[in-house]
C-alpha cells in the first residue's frame, strides 16, 4: 500500500533465540551419580521451540527430588559468573 504521506513494505519477522541454552541434570551411569550438561536451544535457532529428554528408573538418581538447571553456554559468557536462567526441583 502506498500514499503520497506513508508506504508500507512486507516484512517477516521470526523470533530466534541468541544464546546458546543448556540443560544441566543428575544422571546415574552404572551405578555412580554425575552431572550431565546438554545443549537443548543453540544459538540462533528459532523459538518457540520443543525438546524433550527421558529418563529409564535406571538413569535417575535415588533422591526425593532432582535438581533440574537451564544456564547460559559459559563459552559465550566469560566474563559472566553468574549464568543460571532457572533452577527446577522436581
Amino acid at each position: 500500500m502506498s500514499s503520497p504521506y506513508f508506504s508500507l513494505k512486507d516484512f517477516n519477522f521470526e523470533h530466534f533465540n541468541p544464546y546458546t541454552i543448556q540443560f544441566e541434570y543428575p544422571f546415574v551411569k552404572d551405578g555412580v551419580l554425575e552431572i550431565r550438561n546438554t545443549k537443548i536451544i543453540s544459538k540462533g535457532e528459532n523459538v518457540p521451540n520443543r525438546k524433550s529428554i527421558k529418563f529409564n528408573e535406571k538413569q535417575l538418581p535415588k533422591q526425593g527430588m532432582l535438581e533440574l538447571k537451564l544456564h547460559l553456554n559459559k563459552d559465550e559468557f566469560p566474563h559472566m559468573t553468574d549464568l543460571l536462567l532457572s533452577n527446577f526441583y522436581d
